[in-house]
């Protein structure tokens, strides 16, 4: 086993050639002029995770700016390699607005792969999670929903994504909205076949991982994926992962035996964590019967709250700088990756002790508004 910067772990029994064996990309490889196509234009790193860095471009053909995915110098194994572009593959098939969308994937100069993907703006749950320590209960259920529906739509053409948690969900801004929307990123490690199910891979991250996960001996199908939704959601409603530890056996030991814990700060009802507590079993075939019934679920439970009226500005709201000068322009807000970002992590306990010790904001009216009845 080999982990990486983002704490995934691969079996590279099952690497799979996507470029020349013995060929990696040198740890010195900045990316030039004429490794990529004439049409872009390299501008600027402004993200890297465990698999690849992300540039802002420019296409000179189209004249917009996108978000190029590259591998990471030093990092270009055949594994990776397959991995970038099984990325590309599972965003192919995927339709939807809380999915990043692919422009296109090619080969550079060397022959390694890239992708072609919409710039985002904005920030991922985790960092917002940083900041306000944890959101409403409501809150957060408003803001999960949508990456569920595009869970659903992702198990529909047969793709697991095997990787969802707080980084990988961004609040995507837009100059036409003053709301950010949630998009799911990084299927990267997302499994694609004609069935649901796959196995040979203990692969994710250890606090968002399902039992099934941990064992390659088992099938890894959708309900995977559902566990991660309703972990993630925990996250943000609690302020820390449910799960967490010393090291990874205690972590792991623990999604293996543990029951998804009741909390004790009336951050959530009974109704809410009854809903999370199925969609936690330790056996996926106790857990809802797809993503649909979840999120129908979800929807059933915001139905039946009292949602105050009032509030500070929603984690989903955009507050826009007034304009500068005489030209009344308003200053572009710094581009970011439509793929994860690597922060230095500060210890496990540190980031427990930093969010726990927040009180929760009181978002729901402004988030409420980021999302028509219809869609609830």
């Amino acid at each position: 086993m080999a982990r990486d910067l983002n704490g995934r772990w691969l079996d590279e029994r099952s690497a799979t050639m996507a470029a020349p064996e013995s060929r990696v990309r040198p740890a010195n490889d900045v990316p030039g002029p004429g490794d990529l196509p004439p049409r872009l234009r390299l501008v600027e790193r402004i993200g890297a995770g465990g698999m690849g860095e992300v540039w802002r471009a420019r296409d000179e053909v189209l004249g917009r700016d996108v978000a190029v995915k590259l591998l990471r110098p030093g990092r270009s194994s055949p594994k990776l390699c397959e991995r970038l572009e099984r990325e590309a593959r599972a965003l192919a098939r995927l339709h939807h607005p809380a999915i990043v969308t692919i422009h296109d994937i090619g080969r550079d100069g060397e022959g390694f792969p890239f992708l072609v993907m919409e710039l985002l703006q904005g920030e991922d749950l985790g960092q917002l999670l940083e900041r306000l320590g944890r959101i409403p209960a409501i809150s957060a259920v408003r803001l999960i929903l949508p990456v569920i529906d595009a869970l659903h739509l992702a198990h529909q053409h047969s793709v697991v994504h095997r990787d969802l948690k707080p980084e990988n969900v961004f609040l995507a801004e837009s100059p036409y909205e003053d709301v950010r929307r949630p998009k799911l990123l990084d299927f990267g490690i997302a499994g694609l076949g004609s069935g649901s199910g796959l196995t040979a891979e203990i692969i994710g991250t250890p606090e968002y991982m399902a039992p099934e996960q941990l064992d390659m001996s088992r099938t890894v199908g959708p309900e995977a994926d559902q566990w991660a939704a309703a972990m993630t959601l925990v996250t943000a409603i609690q302020g820390r992962p449910c799960f967490v530890g010393e090291n990874l056996p205690a972590i792991f030991e623990q999604v293996r035996t543990a029951p998804l814990p009741f909390p004790r700060d009336g951050s959530m009802d009974g109704a809410l964590f009854r809903v999370l507590a199925r969609a936690t079993r330790k056996d996926p075939a106790e857990r809802f019967p797809s993503m649909a019934e979840l999120a129908a679920a979800l929807r059933e439970w915001l139905r039946s709250q009292k949602k105050p009226e009032t509030g500070p500005t929603s984690p989903l709201a955009i507050t826009r700088p007034e304009p500068a000068g005489d030209s009344g322009r308003t200053p572009a807000a710094p581009p970011v990756a439509s793929g994860p970002q690597h922060r230095p992590a500060p210890p496990r306990s540190a980031v427990a002790e930093r969010r726990s010790s927040r009180p929760p904001s009181s978002l729901d009216a402004a988030i409420r508004a980021s999302f028509t009845p219809e869609k609830i």
